[in-house]
């Protein structure tokens, strides 16, 4: 990580989760972590997800991102 510490970056992540005092690591370096989370809305809610990020609420956003269906119709 400390390669790419420089001030004012954003890292994104796909399906991967980091614990919250990884992620006020990273704010208190001015870098931005995007997650992209494919799980339901319950389960998002039911791990807490939602309190957890309360204080970064003006700098995060949690998305709920729905699995495309293979399916022709």
């Amino acid at each position: 990580m400390e390669p790419y510490s420089i001030k004012g970056r954003t890292i994104t992540t796909d399906n991967f989760f980091r614990s919250l005092p990884f992620v006020s690591k990273l704010l208190a370096k001015r870098i931005t972590l995007i997650l992209w989370l494919v799980f339901h809305y319950y389960f998002l809610d039911e791990m807490g997800l939602f309190s957890q990020f309360s204080q970064f609420e003006t700098r995060s956003i949690v998305c709920r991102v729905m699995k495309r269906s293979n399916e022709k119709s």
